[in-house]
């Protein structure tokens, strides 16, 4: 997230890029009524509920990043879509996945 907010555009795109091909889970604290401070249980502080959690993976929290304004309830600063990059020539062709790789060797396979 810090490297979304502050990062220059290229740098955003060359770090966070990688990433999208991680698919590990990450629990995610979600932002609702329930994430006050005030009604924690702390009696309990194994029920310390400060907010709800969801399992989310990290190519899904990445991509987030990568493409929408608002993450964690914060505004982030607009990043200009990857092609515009491309086209000016800061970046280097499209994005590789790693998909990409394994579909050309399950083709080379059947070729050969």
């Amino acid at each position: 997230v810090y490297m979304r907010m502050v990062g220059k555009p290229v740098d955003v795109y060359n770090y966070l890029e990688p990433l999208l091909n991680d698919y590990r889970k990450l629990r995610y604290i979600t932002g609702s009524k329930q994430a006050s401070h005030v009604d924690r249980d702390t009696k309990k502080p194994e029920r310390m509920a400060w907010a709800g959690f969801e399992v989310r993976y990290m190519d899904d929290f990445i991509d987030q990043l990568l493409t929408e304004a608002e993450n964690v309830d914060v505004a982030m600063p607009v990043l200009p879509k990857r092609i515009a990059l491309e086209d000016s020539g800061v970046l280097d062709g499209p994005r590789v996945s790693i998909l990409d790789q394994d579909l050309e060797d399950d083709d080379k396979d059947e070729e050969g």
